[in-house]
């Protein structure tokens, strides 16, 4: 799995030895917001796979979406289908590969297709759970954005979404694709795997199978972790055999000719203002992370962002890219990064397999631990934590056990604990915020009104947490016009300002424990790479 960068966009390759040579491969084309979250671990899975069975597979991420940078015009259909194209050259130009077969999940099935049509060396589709029809899939986001703004009046043509750009120009460009009138006159062989037969459904197999096409139709069945909510990390992982064996029976991969693979170059990624690259770390160097740094400026505090549930280190609706390139704006490096299993950091296990994950069972402190050793040998001096809601609870964690934390950023923090913790003088929560306080860590606690985690809050510190003044360092607040996950890209401007600011101090040196060595500073449990 190698990290490359193409145009504006961010992705991987994966071509091991098993794939290494073959005249066929896969680019994997990802559903749009929460489709694309939601299938992200899936994809890195089924990447590894097709290289196994000898396809060399990219994965990436759209322009505006994921890592890749933003978008700089207003149609956003038109940059994403350039990406699939890009990313099916950069395919072929880095390994041995002639024909491409392109996979697409949702609206990426609609991308896959129409990049098809358009080229010649497209042998094969894999469509799941695909968008047929442009103007019934803009109607659902509609839908899904007013009951998402609650009552409040829409006032402009776009779409506000999980963080997607959804623009006039980009729905119109949207509404006017339908399957049913897409040419495809180089491919030969297409598998469908839906959960439900349509009318509509039928009509594009007829137009495929007329225009010479080989079409097999399958359900949904295994491959319900592709659509599943991120939340339920621990469920079963899809199944993809069927997928595997329909694509090593119909188009095998061969190894005819001379093998001419050129690695892909490791460039860092620039948006706007700032530096981005990978960083792999801990045991056997299995953590993934994005270290995004001021553009030609030298910053030694650093702010490390964990998952939020089972979405990847992006954040829900891609908040976490959002905050990291705010914070470069002003200065401040971060590490957005995958605990283990989950985005795209492995968990595999003796026998090579996956396992699965829980949102908050799971103790991430050690992988926090990671995270700031690798950043301690980069140079970083410094460093505070961030989370939203179990990455929440999870930064907490991390800050109580790494005397290296000096700052603690929480959005809305479920629970402190998840064992019983009674309130009383000596609970764990008011053991833990006396551990930051006399470590002179500042700790920020923000709030949605009405949020779930303001009882446990309560509980333990009184009535509007007046009791947490006992413990210096310690701030929280409740943010008006927030939810839980912060769905609006207004919400999450607010609370990325309310985390800049408070960490607008906290970047000038001073005299604390936090200026001794490294080495003398490093926990017992702290995982090198």
């Amino acid at each position: 799995m190698q990290a490359i960068t193409f145009g504006d966009c961010f992705g991987w390759l994966h071509d091991g030895s098993a794939s290494s040579g073959s005249d066929i491969g896969v680019v994997l084309c990802t559903g749009l917001g929460r489709d694309s979250a939601t299938a992200h671990r899936s994809f890195r899975l089924l990447a590894d796979r097709l290289c196994a069975d000898g396809y060399p597979t990219v994965r990436f991420d759209y322009p505006g979406t994921g890592d890749s940078c933003e978008i700089a015009t207003a149609d956003s259909w038109a940059a994403w289908e350039n990406g699939v194209n890009l990313a099916a050259d950069t395919l072929r130009a880095t390994t041995n590969v002639q024909r491409i077969v392109l996979v697409g999940l949702r609206a990426g099935a609609m991308l896959a297709t129409l990049t098809a049509a358009a080229r010649e060396d497209v042998a094969g589709l894999v469509l799941l759970e695909p968008v047929l029809r442009g103007k019934s899939y803009v109607a659902q986001l509609t839908v899904e954005a007013r009951l998402r703004s609650k009552g409040v009046a829409d006032t402009s043509d776009s779409l506000d979404l999980d963080g997607l750009p959804l623009t006039r120009e980009t729905l119109d460009r949207i509404t006017q694709v339908d399957l049913r009138q897409v040419a495809l006159p180089s491919v030969r062989a297409i598998s469908v795997f839906s959960r439900a037969p349509s009318a509509l459904l039928t009509a594009c197999v007829e137009t495929w199978q007329n225009q010479g096409a080989l079409v097999a139709c399958s359900d949904f069945e295994g491959l319900d972790a592709l659509l599943r909510p991120t939340h339920f990390a621990d469920e079963p992982l899809a199944d993809f055999t069927p997928l595997l064996s329909w694509l090593t029976a119909t188009l095998p991969a061969q190894k005819a000719l001379p093998f001419t693979s050129k690695s892909p170059e490791a460039t860092p990624l620039r948006p706007d203002g700032c530096v981005e690259t990978v960083l792999r770390f801990g045991g056997n160097a299995t953590l993934v992370g994005i270290l995004c740094e001021p553009d030609g400026a030298k910053t030694h505090f650093v702010v490390v962002i964990g998952n939020t549930g089972g979405d990847p280190h992006h954040g829900f609706a891609r908040f976490s890219v959002e905050l990291a390139r705010s914070l470069a704006a002003e200065g401040i490096a971060s590490l957005r990064f995958d605990f283990p299993g989950l985005g795209d950091s492995s968990n595999a296990q003796d026998d090579g397999a996956e396992d699965v994950t829980h949102a908050f069972e799971a103790d991430r402190s050690a992988d926090f631990a990671a995270a700031i050793t690798k950043l301690q040998q980069l140079g970083f001096q410094r460093f505070a934590v961030k989370g939203l809601c179990s990455g929440a609870y999870h930064a907490f964690h991390a800050a109580v056990t790494d005397e290296r934390i000096d700052t603690l950023l929480t959005i809305n923090l479920p629970w402190f604990s998840l064992r019983l913790d009674r309130p009383r003088p000596a609970s764990f929560t008011r053991r833990a915020m006396t551990t930051l306080s006399e470590r002179q860590a500042k700790t920020l606690m923000l709030y949605s009104e009405g949020d779930a985690g303001l009882k446990p809050l309560e509980a333990h510190f009184g009535t509007d947490a007046a009791g947490l003044t006992e413990f210096p360092g310690a701030e929280t607040s409740t943010v008006a016009g927030i939810d839980h996950d912060l769905t609006g890209s207004a919400m999450r401007q607010l609370v990325a300002r309310r985390l800049i600011d408070f960490l607008q101090d906290r970047r000038r040196p001073h005299q604390s424990i936090h200026s001794e060595s490294a080495a003398s500073l490093a926990p017992a449990h702290a995982l090198t790479s």
